[in-house]
């Protein structure tokens, strides 16, 4: 849009936008007749008049491309160039790369007010390219962040398969606050987390992180999953947590097969061999004071399956219709002879799918088995 509206307001018939990679000039946007040269590299003796400018930091205006002396005019013969105007994108005292207007009919004598217009409209461009970077940066922070939160790998449990499966939401959404965690505790059983801290970006996996450690500190002290949420949940609250989690925890016991949890705004659970929503469920953590939740406990048969999930599955959209349980309960009824760790590729993938390939939220699986 910006190469677009600047070549007409101008009066330009091409521009492009060419940003410094390593060495070389690689040309990101173009608009004219030569989109083919998009990913194009240029060196600065392929186009000294761009050293020019990002040397001195100043418009370079070349009014007869054919004889000025500060072009490569082989090129210019080449492409058809006759005049061109090319501005410095400066972010933070440094050149990050240029916007340049040809003009290929006839040479042209450049305005006062056409330079003026061409360094505004280069500044703005360079505003913009420095908050992408920026928003970048810190993506990537949080997205490094948030994985850090997320096992290596899962102990290894008698009787039971774990898988998980964390998909990020598609680039240029921020990254949510999801996490996953597994670990024995004292009287050797095991203790399952799946969690949905609320907002996005470094201070909601900032945020994840504290919610972790505190959650497994209070497992050690041998807690049941309904007293351990209450009492992260008085702790967060007293705190004045400036968020709230969805978290569901629960404790597998090996000796006895059975599988107690609480879920506190969390989607609800599906268990695949009795085709049901486990609809057990209470306000997400540091809502609330003394908040109470309340636990529900499985013997879990061989074969039997719990699907776990964050609300990015079941708010997947597509044109304001939602995923939804209906649509995860028709999938896995479908697939229940895949392995589990297809049976949980597979139902992110539908959901890809389904939002054409959109997603606005992170989605988390975590998926049990009885063997």
């Amino acid at each position: 849009n910006v190469v677009t509206e600047a070549t007409e307001t101008i009066g330009a018939e091409a521009c492009g936008i060419l940003l410094r990679e390593g060495d070389a000039w690689s040309l990101r946007h173009v608009y004219g007749p030569r989109k083919d040269m998009i990913g194009s590299k240029h060196s600065d003796e392929e186009a000294p008049h761009i050293a020019i400018a990002a040397q001195t930091k100043q418009p370079v205006v070349i009014e007869d491309a054919l004889n000025d002396k500060r072009v490569n005019r082989e090129q210019m013969k080449k492409f058809g160039v006759r005049s061109l105007l090319t501005v410095p994108l400066i972010t933070k005292g440094k050149v990050i790369g240029i916007i340049g207007l040809n003009y290929h009919m006839a040479p042209v004598a450049f305005t006062n007010a056409q330079i003026d217009f061409a360094t505004k409209l280069a500044s703005s461009v360079s505003l913009a390219y420095q908050n992408a970077m920026l928003y970048e940066e810190e993506h990537n922070i949080a997205s490094t962040l948030q994985k850090s939160l997320l096992p290596i790998s899962i102990p290894k449990i008698k009787g039971l398969e774990v898988k998980f499966l964390y998909r990020s939401a598609t680039k240029g959404a921020e990254v949510g606050g999801d996490f996953f965690d597994i670990f024995e505790t004292p009287n050797n059983n095991f203790g399952i987390v799946m969690a949905d801290v609320s907002g996005k970006g470094v201070d909601a996996a900032a945020e994840t992180a504290k919610i972790k450690y505190l959650l497994r500190d209070r497992a050690y002290t041998n807690l049941g999953p309904t007293e351990l949420l209450s009492s992260i949940n008085d702790t967060l609250f007293k705190q004045g947590a400036d968020r709230f989690t969805a978290l569901t925890y629960g404790v597998y016991d090996p000796q006895t097969s059975t599988f107690t949890f609480t879920n506190a705004g969390n989607p609800y659970p599906y268990e695949a061999g009795k085709d049901r929503f486990l609809k057990i469920t209470g306000v997400p953590v540091s809502v609330q004071e003394n908040a109470i939740y309340s636990s529900l406990k499985l013997k879990l048969k061989e074969d039997d399956v719990i699907i776990m999930f964050t609300d990015g599955l079941t708010e997947a959209r597509c044109d304001g219709d939602f995923f939804g349980e209906q649509r995860v309960r028709d999938f896995v009824k479908k697939n229940k002879h895949l392995s589990l760790k297809q049976l949980l590729s597979g139902l992110i993938k539908e959901a890809n799918n389904f939002a054409q390939k959109k997603l606005n939220d992170d989605i988390l699986i975590v998926g049990i088995k009885k063997l």
